[in-house]
């Protein structure tokens, strides 16, 4: 049965306000936010319910200016909501086709197209970079890293410099970098891994990251609403991105990343609608062979000294003993981005949230979702919002 009264909300007016509205105005916003009554009475309809006043709720009393949710169910969208703005100043309205920034999503799309390459036997997991990438300055020390560690966050790559450049002029910076540890004994999040793995797509595809992307992922799954914020803002329909300290000041503008800085880490940006196509098609197992998806989604092997490991290809994958099935997720911040991606495919359920304000409680109202949903007791986890969601530890910036 179709769920009829979700439909896009937009706070408007109010929260055109918030570049210069205290915190403490949260209750009076969230008492004028109020969800759509619901009418009717099956159990999904109550909980779809009880998740809209949530989001409402929480979305108005952090000051977010910007929030797109949906829960499909099955194959279809079974929750929708789009809240606040775009951008502030215009007054732009949050729908189905903003586009906001997917930071570290991005990495569950070069985990994809790697594992495609391998669907195609141009790449092996466990072959070494050096089979690969053939560049004279690539250290001795590199030449050995397997790209399944690569792809799991184990190699042991040096982390980026704290004045970040775009990628090409990055690389030879962390080539002359001594390894972070012993390549395999360690899980450490690792944002110039999956730099490094897009360039080994760029080297064995012949084609340019985003170009390979499109062509694999994007255009077969009718994604036209994602790229970069370069490629997209002609569109008109890039969200503003905004920060504020973590509710500790005012909202203020904050200008995006250069997506070469990011690279197939965390370049791309898209819309709800799009991220709802892609979310499907990963359930589905579109794209990859079913021992592919068994490595992308599945498979964590452990650590050469026996530690249990949960996070692979763009995805951590756990068991979450509350909902008591496997959740896929990944989260992805910066200043201004905010997204969040969870499948369980036990249930062929998948939650997309995106928003143009990155703070703890955003994340935490997809997770929270996700539970209510699939009917965890108070609609909570056990589990912190990053591990519930398999997502990236706090800290990293792509």
């Amino acid at each position: 049965m179709a769920v009829n009264y979700f439909k896009s909300v937009t706070i408007g007016i109010l929260l055109a306000s918030l570049l210069h509205m205290p915190q403490a105005g949260a209750q009076s916003l969230a008492q004028q936010t109020a969800p759509p009554e619901c009418s009717g009475g099956n159990s999904e309809q109550i909980r779809l319910a009880a998740i809209s006043a949530m989001v409402h709720q929480t979305v108005a009393e952090q000051n977010v200016p910007g929030y797109a949710i949906a829960i499909l169910k099955g194959g279809r969208v079974v929750y929708q909501e789009t809240l606040g703005l775009a951008d502030l100043e215009s007054g732009r309205p949050v729908t189905g086709d903003t586009i906001f920034g997917l930071a570290s999503v991005t990495k569950t799309f070069t985990g994809l197209a790697l594992l495609h390459l391998v669907d195609q036997g141009k790449i092996k997991l466990d072959a070494t970079l050096d089979q690969y990438l053939q560049r004279d300055r690539l250290p001795p020390a590199w030449r050995k890293l397997t790209i399944a560690q690569l792809a799991g966050m184990r190699a042991g790559l040096p982390e980026s410099r704290a004045d970040e450049l775009p990628w090409p002029e990055e690389m030879p910076y962390l080539e002359g970098q001594p390894l972070a540890y012993e390549p395999g004994t360690q899980f450490v999040y690792s944002n110039p891994s999956f730099r490094v793995l897009g360039s080994v797509i760029e080297a064995v595809s012949g084609m340019p990251y985003l170009d390979y992307i499109g062509k694999v992922i994007l255009q077969p799954l009718g994604m036209t609403s994602t790229g970069t914020v370069v490629t997209m803002a002609g569109t008109g329909r890039v969200s503003t991105q905004y920060d504020d300290r973590q509710g500790r000041a005012r909202l203020r503008v904050v200008a995006p990343k250069n997506p070469m800085t990011s690279y197939s880490a965390g370049m791309l940006a898209s819309s709800l609608k799009d991220m709802c196509a892609y979310s499907q098609a990963l359930l589905d197992h579109k794209i990859l062979s079913p021992a592919a998806y068994q490595t992308y989604m599945m498979d964590r092997p452990p650590l050469s000294n026996g530690q249990p490991a949960t996070w692979a290809f763009g995805w951590g994958s756990t068991i979450n003993k509350k909902v008591n099935q496997r959740v896929i997720g990944m989260n992805g911040g910066l200043p201004g981005v905010a997204s969040t991606v969870l499948l369980l495919p036990d249930s062929n359920v998948a939650v997309v949230a995106l928003s143009n304000l990155r703070k703890k409680p955003v994340y935490a109202i997809a997770k929270r979702a996700m539970a209510m949903f699939v009917g965890a007791q108070d609609g909570e986890s056990n589990q912190g919002p990053d591990e519930a969601a398999g997502a990236e530890p706090a800290g990293p910036q792509d």
